[in-house]
């Protein structure tokens, strides 16, 4: 397999969370799982981990948790993360003592506040815009059958 052929396989993951989370298992297994190449041991054991883990719908993270047919480009995942990461970084101690914990607490709570406040007063990029319009437009194709699910992804 080329790279440019496995680049556009890997890609179509990234479709899924916009699919509904009934629709996540049966496009993966039907529509994902056929363009898996053969001969291809790693991208089959990773194949196999995300259906596994993410896809079935008694697997740890089922697609009910993560897949949802919208058009917002706000997803809470990569807050959480950045959250922990930004949380992770004020230790320099895997056990720091209560005192350093209550002020990164008291930090971080300061930093939500002023994000508050310039929230009610800031405007959407356009770049933003052009984003939820795109996947708005790409959403109403694909419910109106214009496009099938693998263009869709």
């Amino acid at each position: 397999m080329k790279h440019g052929e496995m680049s556009e396989y890997l890609k179509l993951f990234f479709g899924l969370p916009f699919l509904q989370p009934d629709e996540v298992d049966d496009c993966f297994v039907t529509d994902i799982m056929a363009l898996l190449p053969p001969n291809n041991s790693k991208l089959t054991a990773f194949t196999d981990y995300i259906l596994e883990v993410y896809v079935r719908e008694d697997s740890r993270y089922p697609p009910s948790l993560w897949a949802e047919c919208s058009s917002s480009i706000t997803r809470t995942t990569n807050a959480c993360e950045s959250f922990h990461s930004k949380l992770n970084s004020m230790f320099y101690h895997s056990h720091p003592n209560i005192f350093i914990f209550i002020d990164a607490l008291n930090e971080i709570q300061t930093n939500v506040y002023l994000k508050m406040n310039c929230t009610k007063t800031s405007r959407v990029n356009k770049i933003s815009i052009e984003k939820e319009h795109f996947l708005a437009q790409q959403i109403q194709y694909y419910k109106e059958g214009e496009i099938n699910r693998l263009e869709y992804l």
